[in-house]
């Protein structure tokens, strides 16, 4: 007859003889069969982010030339990128940077700084650093851990002489330091349409103050500092429009007609990951221009802007990305506003100041229907600033 003990061993510390160092196994040491040398550990080439060789289940390796955390599944799936359950997608991430903006409505002084928020938690900015040239009206996009803000106008865009910007400047995410110069847009012109794929930036449209809208679209590859080319055609070319983009498609909204100024609630879009042009015939819930669109992943929200009758509204109505249907009601700004800057996370958006310079930052939960809330303060009032999560 055979007696089996059973019971479990749980063994917290193993220590030599003296308890003062580590044991010595003279006839090495295995786990079910597997010496302990050779059980799963950190795989990682420092220097050239080559795969490494050798592979064993659950090992795991840094990838240094994408940045990424990789864990070895094996049989067909191989190396598989690690993620977090609450990464933000590649187009945004969990920070917000505003950037530029002027003063006094955008009729006096641009401004040159950029500010940054944690997104995860209410509270006030904090200075990043400047652009390289002080502008209102950019628009900033983001991907790979950049940010890069494209266009403007110096001196005030709605001053007697704006000065129109072809500059695509860029900043490291998470590197609190000056932009660099990235290279030059194709057409000098500020309240561009823009979004991102996360590796491709797309600026479309854009203005100048006396020559009305401009069609063209034009693109850079995020992680390549160069001059950016051409991409297509913006389907209408309404000047003061809103635009949301969720890394799939661009979405421009509203604004008014070049020939008579009539306030517009038509809408493009525009697929970035295919050069084109853009297409579309959806309308707001409210015709309106100088408002500002955030965007989660299923979803374009636009915020405030002036309605026909020139005055101020706190509606906020979104599109659904998978439809062509027209954008419905989301629920109210705090009060009504208008030219703010704006980015998202994908779950929360986010508003920058307003018409009059104010610090305010405003947010609003992108997935539930519901009023804005207050979030905290810039570190200077301004209008019109160019803002993205990174």
């Amino acid at each position: 007859m055979e007696y089996r003990l059973m019971s479990k061993l749980k063994v917290d510390t193993v220590t030599d003889v003296a308890g003062t160092g580590a044991p010595n196994f003279d006839d090495g040491a295995t786990i079910q069969g597997v010496a302990i040398a050779s059980v799963n550990k950190m795989q990682y080439d420092a220097t050239t982010g080559a795969k490494p060789s050798g592979e064993m289940l659950g090992g795991v390796w840094i990838n240094t030339a994408t940045d990424e955390f990789m864990m070895y599944a094996g049989g067909t799936t191989g190396w598989t990128k690690v993620t977090s359950a609450n990464a933000a997608p590649a187009w945004t991430g969990h920070t917000a940077y505003v950037c530029g903006g002027a003063i006094g409505g955008g009729t006096t002084s641009a401004q040159d700084t950029i500010d940054y928020i944690s997104m995860a938690s209410a509270g006030n900015a904090s200075d990043f650093g400047d652009l390289t040239v002080a502008r209102s009206s950019a628009g900033a996009l983001s991907g790979g851990g950049r940010v890069l803000i494209g266009g403007g106008a110096s001196g005030g865009q709605q001053s007697s002489s704006p000065s129109l910007k072809n500059t695509i400047d860029y900043i490291v995410a998470g590197t609190a330091s000056n932009a660099t110069d990235f290279g030059d847009l194709t057409q000098a012109r500020f309240q561009l349409l823009c979004g991102s794929t996360g590796t491709r930036g797309v600026w479309e449209s854009g203005m100048s103050y006396y020559a009305g809208s401009y069609n063209t679209i034009d693109y850079v590859t995020i992680l390549t500092a160069a001059n950016a080319v051409d991409f297509g055609d913006s389907n209408y070319t309404h000047y003061d429009k809103m635009w949301a983009a969720n890394g799939a498609t661009l979405i421009g909204a509203g604004g008014r007609r070049n020939d008579n100024h009539v306030v517009m609630s038509q809408s493009s879009r525009l697929t970035m990951n295919t050069l084109g042009n853009s297409v579309g015939t959806s309308q707001l819930s409210l015709a309106r221009f100088h408002g500002t669109g955030v965007s989660g992943e299923t979803r374009a929200l636009f915020c405030g802007g002036y309605y026909y009758t020139w005055g101020a509204t706190d509606r906020i109505d979104y599109f659904v990305y998978a439809t062509s249907a027209n954008a419905v009601d989301f629920g109210n700004l705090i009060a009504p506003y208008l030219r703010h800057g704006g980015a998202s996370n994908a779950v929360d958006g986010f508003l920058f100041g307003s018409d009059a310079a104010a610090t305010d930052i405003k947010k609003i939960t992108l997935m539930t229907p519901s009023n804005s809330t207050d979030f905290g303060d810039l570190t200077v009032g301004r209008t019109w600033s160019a803002a993205s999560g990174a």
